[in-house]
């Protein structure tokens, strides 16, 4: 009896082990920082979302995005970023915050 419990045990860990890591690796296409498509390297220019204005009543006018700036370095849930002089800005910025900074003639 005891020898077919411990193989039921273990048999149950690798279940929970599975599930755990196919569970994971959901939330982790969920929750991506940001679309596949979307893929910021060192040198593109970017825009930074105001985050200050999340939990704000009002504000309607207000500029929601600041920028462009172009990227020095990619951390790894961060981007280093410089002004278009090219002074460097003097804290990370969250990658949440960062988009791609499209030209009106890229768009077209």
């Amino acid at each position: 009896m005891l020898e077919r419990t411990d193989e039921l045990v273990g048999l149950a860990r690798r279940r929970i082990a599975a599930a755990r890591e196919k569970r994971a690796e959901q939330f982790n296409q969920e929750h991506r920082m940001r679309p596949t498509s979307e893929v910021i390297d060192e040198g593109d220019l970017v825009i930074v979302r105001e985050s200050k204005l999340d939990n704000t009543m009002g504000g309607k006018l207000e500029w929601r995005y600041f920028g462009p700036f172009w990227v020095t370095e990619v951390g790894p849930n961060s981007y280093y970023l410089a002004e278009m002089d090219g002074s460097a800005l003097r804290r990370p910025i969250q990658g949440s915050r960062v988009r791609l900074y499209r030209k009106r003639e890229d768009l077209a």
